[in-house]
């Protein structure tokens, strides 16, 4: 006879590969209806009896009070086969029956808000008498936390637990303000009996999305929005009206404890009425405009100053040949339109830069996606989202960016979390050639390309421009770039490396900007939906040895000359000069200015624009930094291409006599 050995018990279960977190949700949920169902009918049952029963007008009924129930801590427990009733802190009115006993399961599902704070622990707040209720239980109500109800649940009978209570509606001073998809975020939950029908409308972001920023409706089931608390030391922002409205966390989510809270429908009219602006049309941008069209939107917005060359066909899907010399948001716009049958489906391109438009224009999108590859534009745009925020605004930029087999995409919450800026000096730095060395001493196949691109080139050809483009113009520079190498016996000049040089071409390859794309459009689904909480808030991809992500919250900087508020420290040496200063001030990693105007509060140090006052201050720069400041004075960086103002302190340190002048 042959043995068979069969599965575990729970292998044979059909819901043993199922998540969870979900199952739980699942059954605390059917649990919820089922008692209400009862409840409802144990009242139809009620008033059919009192419509029944005739009193007798010489016997009066005598009307007694409703007795008052005892204290939680000797209230019996119920008398009831079942297992004993586990109390939850998000419906401290509903009593759910837990089944099975729950030790050995994984209790990731609970939220992050039944864990009670530290304060709560030491100073317990005193037991809330229960709501008089016309479908009141016998199971005394109780506010303790998961780990707790555990133990309750296993010793029902025991009167001797000493469990710590505390208030479900008291937010702890450490608050996350992003926080893990398992988890829900600690907030102040309106009351959930049943005579609390009232409804917060007074929603800031209420108004239609012409306003600037998303649209919101009442929620159903007289439950107010939740509200999360900031505690004022955590603020780094300029803008101290945000602090205690935060529009991007006063919404309603599908996976918490809340019956009837999110309506779908509503999200579905902020999908298909939210307006949506694309900021680059090149690889990057074609995938996020074919993935916002798929995905639901209709009105969407693309903003692209580029023009088609012959090298962009081979990941930009959205071109073809005859395309060539036209507008990449023209082009792309017309070919979505093209190849998806919808007839509510817009999309609105122009042509030209982003800064050609006013500040004013961007506060009609709910959210904003960059696929730029110019560090100046992202800057840009950063910073000018920074600067519409207000009691009614709040766009959120969603920025991707890839550099062949890697990329990254990140939420900036404008206010809230990390900027741009904060990250300037995670970029790679570009990489320069000093001229001395291209001319006279050149020892890399770079410093042979720039020579033929910088200095042979102009002298040749000083009517007209390089075309990477055109076959001509390569070969030629390839051939001038080649035999400066066989001059020094340099190896390593190709064509390809040529146009990589003088065109500063970053590889781009189609699939990972097809990972990145989907990221950026999965976090505008999310936030116009509010189906999901936010990424937090900086993702990294690596595909060039194996396929690896990681995600973590980058952390706000107080010194960040956009969303800090605090100087940055600079060190300078005696000996410098004002027009040094500003010089090593420019090739610093986390500046990145290329014509700075420096002021104080008593004078102006250098000026670049325009050119009458450039002049008048033109003086300053041969000066020594240390005769022209004082000491802790506040130095006031600007550039004319970017919106926003670096405040230094310098530090003077070293000797006030060049070093090299001693030699």
């Amino acid at each position: 006879m042959q043995k068979v050995k069969l599965p575990p018990p729970e292998l044979q279960d059909e819901n043993f590969h199922r998540d969870p977190l979900l199952r739980e949700r699942e059954r605390k949920k059917e649990i919820i209806e089922r008692q209400h169902q009862i409840s409802q009918e144990q009242q139809q049952q009620q008033q059919q009896r009192n419509n029944q029963s005739v009193p007798i007008k010489s016997q009066p009924v005598p009307q007694n009070p409703t007795p008052k129930l005892p204290p939680p801590q000797q209230q019996p427990p119920p008398q009831s086969k079942q297992d004993p009733a586990f109390v939850t802190p998000k419906s401290p009115s509903k009593i759910i029956d837990h089944g099975p006993d729950l030790d050995d399961f994984d209790d990731s599902f609970l939220f992050s808000d039944d864990i009670p704070d530290e304060a709560q622990l030491t100073n317990p707040t005193p037991a809330i008498p229960e709501q008089s209720s016309s479908t009141s239980t016998s199971v005394s109500t109780m506010f303790v936390s998961a780990k707790g109800a555990n133990l309750l649940q296993q010793s029902p009978n025991s009167p001797n637990i000493n469990l710590p209570q505390f208030d479900p509606k008291f937010v702890s001073p450490n608050i996350r303000r992003t926080v893990d998809p398992t988890k829900s975020v600690p907030v102040k939950r309106a009351d959930l009996t049943s005579n609390n029908t009232s409804t917060n409308t007074s929603n800031h972001l209420k108004g239609g999305t012409a306003g600037g920023g998303r649209s919101f409706s009442p929620l159903h089931g007289g439950v107010s929005g939740k509200r999360v608390g900031m505690p004022q030391g955590a603020i780094q922002s300029k803008r101290l009206h945000v602090d205690n409205n935060i529009p991007l966390v006063d919404t309603a989510g599908p996976f918490n404890e809340v019956p009837d809270e999110y309506n779908p429908a509503d999200s579905l009219v902020s999908l298909t009425t939210t307006k949506i602006l694309v900021i680059g049309a090149g690889g990057l941008g074609c995938e996020i405009l074919k993935n916002l069209a798929l995905t639901g939107f209709k009105d969407i917005h693309v903003i692209d100053m580029d023009t088609i060359e012959l090298s962009n066909l081979n990941r930009q899907f959205l071109f073809r040949p005859q395309d060539i010399g036209k507008s990449k948001a023209e082009v792309a716009s017309r070919a979505i339109l093209e190849r998806i049958d919808d007839p509510n489906l817009k999309i609105t391109p122009y042509f030209g830069k982003i800064q050609d438009k006013p500040r004013e224009y961007y506060r009609q999108f709910s959210v904003v996606i960059s696929g730029l590859d110019s560090i100046e534009a992202r800057r840009w745009i950063n910073a000018t989202l920074m600067e519409l925020v207000d009691e009614d605004t709040l766009i959120p930029l969603i920025d991707g960016g890839t550099e062949g087999l890697r990329g990254q995409s990140r939420v900036i919450l404008p206010t809230i979390s990390s900027c741009f800026e904060c990250s300037l000096d995670l970029l790679s730095p570009k990489v320069t050639y000093p001229v001395c060395t291209i001319a006279n001493t050149p020892r890399l196949p770079e410093h042979c390309i720039e020579w033929a691109n910088q200095l042979q080139w102009a002298r040749h050809f000083p009517d007209r421009k390089f075309d990477a483009d055109d076959p001509d113009d390569v070969e030629w520079m390839y051939q001038t770039a080649k035999s400066r190498a066989e001059e020094f016996n340099i190896q390593g000049v190709t064509k390809q490396l040529t146009l990589g040089v003088v065109k500063n071409i970053i590889p781009a390859i189609a699939s990972t900007n097809a990972v990145i794309a989907a990221s950026c459009c999965n976090e505008a689904f999310k936030f116009i939906t509010n189906s999901n909480p936010l990424l937090n808030n900086y993702m990294m991809y690596s595909g060039d040895e194996s396929i690896f992500t990681y995600t973590y919250p980058y952390a706000k900087k107080d010194n960040c000359p956009v969303c800090g508020n605090l100087p940055k420290w600079i060190k300078a040496e005696k000996w410098w000069t004002l027009d040094q200063f500003i010089e090593e001030l420019s090739s610093k990693q986390e500046v990145q200015m290329t014509r700075p105007s420096l002021t104080t509060s008593s004078r102006y140090l250098y000026l670049s624009n325009p050119q009458e006052l450039e002049k008048l201050t033109r003086t300053n720069l041969s000066k020594k930094l240390k005769d022209l400041l004082i000491p802790g004075e506040e130095i006031v960086i600007t550039d004319p291409k970017l919106p926003i103002s670096l405040k230094v302190l310098v530090e003077l340190v070293g000797s006030e006599v060049d070093p090299e002048f001693n030699k």
